[in-house]
């Protein structure tokens, strides 16, 4: 199965194997999707203060960053949302148990959405998505059995990817400039972007 968040591979790698993790498993398993798009959000966000060298808060919990990012004006309005709405589900997944198929393909597509938003604001302004896909369900058994292998394999990737990322993010801290982050705060304002 081909992924909606393919366009993110080569610069961010992790985000798209959290993306394709959490498209493979919306039907057999909603709770690992929930949990995925968590961590794909909270990622993306270590990603805006690395790329913004913005100072973490004492407390480093996903609500906080985000707050902080509001604060120094790197989130609009919907993408406040998305995030809310995405580390909601995270945690009611990850401390309820909590699994739905419609909640999965709901955060799913908001995922793009913030994935096409981050695209377009700390990568290529003028970069137009692909048409979102909703991924289908698969009953049969070898193939489920074969979005299990594919799953696994991608899982042992993104452990790969994971532990190159602290390095990663520490450079993005180290190349951080002001001018950058002025011109993300005006592309905001204007509301430049398309997802």
């Amino acid at each position: 199965m081909e992924t909606n968040f393919i366009f993110l591979k080569k610069q961010w790698p992790m985000l798209a194997t959290l993306g394709q993790l959490a498209e493979k498993n919306i039907y057999q398993d909603s709770n690992t999707t929930l949990i995925k798009l968590g961590m794909f959000a909270e990622q993306l966000v270590e990603y805006m203060f690395a790329y913004d060298n913005v100072e973490e808060p004492v407390d480093k919990t996903q609500a906080n960053r985000v707050r902080v990012l509001k604060q120094n004006g790197l989130l609009p309005y919907e993408i406040d949302q998305i995030l809310y709405t995405l580390r909601k589900a995270r945690n009611k997944a990850a401390h309820d148990g909590y699994q739905s198929v419609d909640d999965a393909k709901t955060n799913t597509s908001l995922t793009f959405k913030l994935a096409v938003w981050f695209k377009q604001i700390y990568d290529q302004w003028d970069f137009v998505a692909p048409k979102y896909v909703e991924p289908k369900e698969v009953k049969e058994r070898d193939v489920i059995d074969q979005i299990k292998q594919e799953s696994e394999t991608i899982s042992k990737q993104y452990e790969e990817e994971l532990k190159k990322l602290k390095s990663e993010l520490d450079d993005y801290r180290n190349r951080a400039t002001a001018l950058a982050t002025t011109d993300r705060k005006e592309k905001i304002k204007e509301g430049c972007c398309t997802y």
